[in-house]
């Protein structure tokens, strides 16, 4: 709600309330009656129609109030002289309001059209001493839309019903191939998605089980859902897609899919794995957004959390040291990581997993980068560059995490880099070396080592 310093406005107020009210709502049912129709022409020009009456309260209030700048608004006090009490500084102040109020304002995809409307009309009229109030930025306005839908139930399966959502099925997402031979992530709304559960015999309030897992730019909510109760095959065949493992989906989509799917999928196996509380025993239930469970006997909440895990890549000034492990599919190597021990810091982490795995001891550490990484929970990958001195690159292996470590040198690395994965070229062999994909942050180390190399 806005508020104004001086009680001469209020009932000015309370018509730019009821017509900025009168104006969303007018919008609200205009979106309801064309969005099945695509009639986005006839919806700019009815929005505009309602917006009109709307600002013309907005100017009308700014002229009339008879406001003084005061320490309300952070000003030293200082009275309007008579002459000036209807010029822009008496507007500026009454609409700055306005703008802040339509930037912290919540709205669902109906609205969203109508309130950026209201905010560039004010902008465009008002210009640069206007625009001289600070704003909300777009980045700021998602995060606290995405805020509010994990606060407000309500509002959270209000934008369930209007957003996306993305399907699994025992935690593997749904991936469907296009006309070129590539993967891509069917997304869904809603209604699709309780039109399939109904066809298969499962209960529409499944589609409460969604959780919230972030909102496109233009604040269209995005969830993800398992279904892992219905039969596989027959999904599939309802959604036109097929349920792919998570390691196998990382080869096959588009880097920009990766973040989605794989939050989508660690919070959804969070909610599987935390189910009940550590202290009673008894059920824990989420709220809407998925983004708590709270135990009601003992009033505890459970948030999603991530393991603190660090991966390195060692150098020797000209080589880099890459290792595999057993379950790693076979002529892959990358680099070295573990997780981070209770008290650990980042630094002590690196150093301990080095000597620890190959026998080597850092000299040095750069940090570059981090990523979430899903598998096998979830954790924070916290990627690094070390280098050890030339006298200190022997590399001993002990216990039996590590099948193999050993020494690339750079024209071993751009191969790598360039050979499709898994290799499959006969001459190379199944066995041929290669490197994780190039969404994984130890891709991205390995690149950047490789960029450094070349340019000594």
């Amino acid at each position: 709600m806005m508020t104004f310093p001086s009680s001469h406005t209020n009932e000015c107020i309370k018509n730019l309330h009821c017509s900025v009210a009168w104006a969303l709502a007018r919008v609200r049912s205009v979106f309801e009656v064309t969005s099945s129709g695509g009639a986005v022409g006839v919806s700019f020009v009815l929005c505009l129609h309602y917006i009109v009456p709307c600002f013309t309260t907005v100017y009308l209030c700014s002229c009339n109030c008879q406001i003084s700048r005061n320490t309300t608004y952070g000003h030293s006090e200082r009275q309007v002289p008579e002459t000036k009490k209807a010029e822009s500084p008496l507007k500026i102040d009454l609409v700055s309001q306005v703008f802040r109020w339509l930037c912290a304002l919540p709205v669902d995809r109906g609205e969203m059209f109508t309130v950026f409307t209201m905010r560039r009309m004010l902008g465009l009229h008002f210009g640069s001493h206007f625009l001289g109030a600070r704003s909300c930025s777009s980045y700021v306005s998602k995060m606290r839309y995405l805020m509010r839908l994990k606060e407000d139930d309500k509002a959270c399966q209000e934008a369930l019903h209007s957003g996306t959502i993305l399907l699994y099925h025992k935690l593997a997402p749904l991936l469907r191939k296009t006309e070129t031979g590539a993967y891509e992530l069917p997304v869904f709304q809603a209604p699709d998605v309780s039109g399939i559960l109904d066809k298969l015999g499962k209960d529409k309030e499944l589609l409460n089980n969604s959780v919230l897992i972030g909102c496109s730019d233009t604040h269209v909510a995005q969830f993800s859902l398992d279904v892992g109760a219905v039969e596989q095959a027959a999904a599939e065949g309802l959604c036109g897609g097929v349920f792919v493992d998570l390691r196998k989906a990382f080869f096959l989509l588009q880097n920009s899919d990766v973040p989605l799917v794989t939050q989508g999928q660690a919070l959804l196996r969070w909610h599987q794995t935390h189910g009940y509380c550590s202290a009673t025993g008894r059920p824990t239930h989420s709220n809407q957004a998925g983004s708590q469970r709270v135990c009601h006997s003992s009033g505890i909440i459970y948030y999603p959390q991530m393991a603190p895990v660090v991966i390195v890549l060692v150098s020797d000034g000209k080589r880099c040291l890459l290792a595999r492990q057993s379950t790693f599919p076979r002529g892959m190597y990358s680099a070295l990581s573990g997780f981070c021990d209770m008290g650990e810091t980042v630094q002590e982490t690196l150093r301990r997993e080095v000597a620890e795995e190959v026998g080597l001891e850092l000299d040095s550490v750069l940090y570059s980068r981090s990523q979430h990484w899903p598998l096998p929970q979830s954790s924070l990958m916290i990627g690094c560059h070390g280098t050890v001195t030339s006298g200190n690159t022997q590399i001993s292996l002990r216990g039996s995490e590590l099948e193999d470590a050993r020494w690339f040198t750079l024209h071993e690395i751009q191969e790598a880099l360039k050979r499709k994965i898994p290799a499959r070229d006969k001459k190379e062999g199944p066995s041929a070396f290669w490197v994780p994909p190039s969404y994984a942050i130890a891709n991205q180390l390995i690149q950047e080592w490789a960029g450094q190399q070349l340019k000594l």
